[in-house]
């Protein structure tokens, strides 16, 4: 069934009223060109912009990088400026909470726990130290916390550790030393 209240907060979004969305436990982090004038650029807009003025998810839950081409002056310059400042807010939260301040984790079966650690491991590379989910402070001083990572952009950019093309276009960024709890690609497929 339903959690109590979630009819409730998907009404207030039909009806026009603003419900606040809860926290997540981990920020979406999307690496695309936004400011390129690419397709991946303006889909990956769209998509953004979406999921924060549809009150899908709370801005500061939403990082973003330009990331996988050129940034191109001119095309920041013509776009909507609403579009334009809301970006560059969202892409001013980067790595801007710290471990301390996540919600409680929600309690996970032992399977899900252990499927969840091989993830962290394996796909953010060697070298990557575990951390607890809410360490001591005293033992692990604050960090930006590790998020779910998106790189819209073209595959040959997201190989782990290092990718085809030139380094500054890899997806995740130094990947050994960034941590993500997942890692999510996202390309298009064009046609004539």
């Amino acid at each position: 069934g339903a959690e109590p209240g979630a009819a409730s907060e998907t009404a207030g979004v039909a009806n026009g009223t603003s419900v606040e969305p809860k926290p997540l436990h981990y920020p979406v982090w999307w690496m695309a060109p936004f400011w390129s004038g690419s397709g991946y650029s303006s889909e990956a807009i769209n998509y953004v912009l979406s999921l924060t003025r549809a009150n899908l998810i709370r801005r500061e839950d939403l990082w973003i990088s330009h990331n996988g081409d050129a940034y191109r002056e001119q095309v920041v310059a013509s776009m909507a400026a609403q579009d334009r400042e809301e970006l560059r807010s969202l892409e001013a939260n980067v790595g801007t909470i710290q471990h301390q301040e996540l919600p409680p984790p929600r309690q996970q079966h032992p399977l899900q726990q252990q499927q969840q650690q091989h993830i962290i491991s394996s796909d953010a590379g060697e070298g990557l130290p575990s951390r607890p989910a809410h360490p001591d402070p005293q033992l692990y001083p604050p960090t930006p916390r590790p998020a779910v990572l998106v790189c819209h952009s073209l595959p040959t950019n997201w190989q782990v550790p290092e990718p085809n093309q030139g380094s500054g276009d890899q997806c995740p960024p130094e990947a050994t030393k960034h941590g993500y709890v997942y890692l999510v690609g996202r390309t298009m497929f064009e046609t004539d």
